[in-house]
């Protein structure tokens, strides 16, 4: 099957997980911080997916809890064109849904005893991981989101 990178696209700093190559299960790998605008964001994510062997890459989509496309959501897909260009021809970029993914993450260091500047830096790894692993889950059992079905890895 082969790997699938998580990205969790953020203004300065952007989550990074990645799958076994079974596709069942997602591993936070850090984040990757920037500056420089979105072309820049996307060579630096283009450059970690190589680094990871990954075949495919899912990218969170922050829509609005009532399921429409705001301002950072279209910043996403900017994010997207530029990135697929930037990867290897033939290589998918599919979006999944992230609606509450950043709050999860946060609740899940909270529980887990991570606080302060610590849970900062953690909370975009840990959201990339979920997005990736909500992705995973989805293709086990079948089933894909609206968004996810935009693209397919």
């Amino acid at each position: 099957m082969g790997r699938v990178a998580g990205i969790d696209f953020g203004d300065r700093r952007i989550g990074v997980a990645v799958s076994d190559e079974d596709r069942s299960m997602a591993f936070g790998q850090g984040t990757i911080e920037y500056r420089g605008g979105v072309g820049k964001a996307a060579a630096l994510v283009a450059e970690r997916v190589r680094q990871l062997h990954a075949e495919a890459v899912v990218v969170g989509l922050p829509l609005r809890l009532d399921g429409t496309s705001g301002p950072q959501a279209d910043r996403v897909r900017s994010f997207v064109d530029l990135l697929q260009r930037a990867l290897p021809e033939g290589m998918r970029v599919a979006l999944q849904d992230e609606r509450h993914t950043s709050g999860d993450a946060r609740q899940a260091l909270m529980e887990a005893g991570v606080s302060g500047r610590r849970t900062k830096k953690r909370v975009d790894t840990v959201a990339a991981a979920m997005i990736l692993q909500d992705y995973l889950d989805d293709r086990a059992r079948g089933a894909s989101s609206p968004v996810a079905e935009e693209e397919s890895c």
